[in-house]
């Protein structure tokens, strides 16, 4: 068997049906690759984005008035 098919089996077995649906149309494991990398890693500007907002959420997580810490980490 050709390495591009098996990388290309391998990739599509390890994924839930509805995603191996939208890999099947590629040809290459470079196109499946890249193809799922965007969708599950997302690019640089959205990890970045996603980093800020992140520590957005950190930096303004305060503990509330009368709001026992047990409370407060249950918010997490």
């Amino acid at each position: 068997m050709e390495l591009n098919t098996k990388a290309i089996c391998t990739l599509t077995c390890a994924l839930p049906k509805n995603e191996c649906n939208k890999i099947c149309r590629l040809r290459t494991t470079k196109e499946t690759w890249d193809s799922l990398s965007i969708n599950y890693e997302c690019t640089k500007d959205v990890r970045l984005r996603k980093a800020t907002t992140l520590t957005k959420h950190y930096e303004s997580f305060i503990i509330k008035d009368e709001e026992f810490v047990d409370d407060m980490f249950r918010r997490i």
